[in-house]
């Protein structure tokens, strides 16, 4: 049942700022295990399903129609699964539905799970803790980051490391120096990957330098907080701190191109842009808000904002742009109607 992983979706329409001041809130329900967190959550490519990452390992697969709980995943697993991301559709394999995950294991895991079976189709050993990982569009590639603070590039099809990121050129970056907790791929460059974490840096990185070449200074990142926009001209940042939380940089100068303002105080954990860039979500504590902003001309300004009871760590928007998901420190998933 739902409240064994304690995860639940409640759905509920969306209600505009325009329309109703106050925030459209989703109660928690009395059962629930405690101090059990959702770290990361997904919508399949097809918006059939939403995929959460729970801090005692468990994957759940929820029906993104009815809220149920379609199949579980690494039901045995003991230490947090930070991140979950669906492989791409890929012409290339006969495989559909496989999820990917990576934990905090001392030694991180990346495993690549077939949903409507259960299994584990393949596990890649690392050898410090893993919080993020992205693929390409093209499925081809995929990359992790964490503990380690260098960036790994796997081939999805040999599941071999294609590229190990480290350091950068001495002179403009020099790599992270602390916990990496977000990774992008950039839309339109496989060569071009952009990560966030702890040392108040974001970081370019060169696939085929294999090192940093741009740094953005200033954003704390302490979640899945570093996004691209789809046509690649821009990076969303959110930082856990009250002031310049959520930025949007320029992604060929590295500059701050704009800094949304909503009117509330939160940290926040992530922000993440919709499939088409025309919305941006952020989401985290303080207020325990997620914000969708709506872009109007240059500039991104607030359309709807949902809370929670606890902080929210993650969020994602249907490719259909029709559902918002979001969940984190309560231990519930909830999608609603955008």
């Amino acid at each position: 049942s739902s409240s064994v992983l304690g995860s639940e979706v409640r759905l509920l329409a969306g209600v505009a700022m325009a329309q109703a001041p106050g925030w459209t809130s989703v109660p928690v329900p009395a059962q629930r295990a405690d101090n059990l967190k959702v770290f990361s959550t997904r919508f399949s490519p097809e918006n059939e399903y939403i995929a959460a990452a729970h801090s005692n390992g468990h994957i759940a697969v929820i029906d993104s129609a009815t809220g149920a709980i379609a199949f579980n995943l690494n039901t045995h697993g003991t230490m947090p699964t930070t991140q979950v991301v669906w492989r791409p559709l890929l012409a290339t394999s006969k495989t559909k539905n496989v999820l990917v995950s990576v934990n905090s294991e001392d030694k991180g895991l990346v495993q690549h799970w077939h949903i409507k079976s259960g299994k584990c189709l393949h596990t890649i050993e690392d050898t410090q803790q893993i919080f993020a990982i992205d693929y390409t569009s093209d499925g081809q590639l995929f990359a992790t980051a964490g503990q380690s603070r260098a960036v790994k590039v796997y081939d999805e099809a040999t599941k071999r490391v294609f590229a190990t990121l480290v350091g950068g050129d001495q002179k403009t970056c020099a790599g992270h120096s602390n916990r990496v907790f977000s990774v992008k791929f950039h839309p339109l460059n496989r060569n071009t990957i952009v990560t966030g974490g702890w040392d108040n840096t974001v970081q370019v990185w060169d696939a085929r330098k294999g090192h940093a070449v741009m740094s953005m200074f200033g954003p704390y990142v302490c979640g899945d907080g570093v996004d691209i926009s789809p046509d690649g001209l821009e990076v969303a940042t959110a930082s856990w701190r009250f002031e310049d939380n959520l930025q949007i940089w320029d992604m060929r100068t590295g500059a701050v191109r704009e800094t949304p303002q909503w009117g509330t105080q939160s940290n926040l954990y992530t922000a993440r842009y919709s499939k088409d860039g025309s919305k941006l979500l952020a989401g985290g504590s303080g207020e325990h808000d997620v914000v969708v902003l709506q872009r109007t001309g240059d500039s991104f300004k607030v359309a709807q904002k949902f809370s929670d009871q606890r902080a929210i760590f993650t969020a994602d928007v249907s490719s259909d742009m029709t559902k918002l998901c979001f969940a984190g420190a309560s231990g519930y998933v909830r999608c609603v109607d955008l």
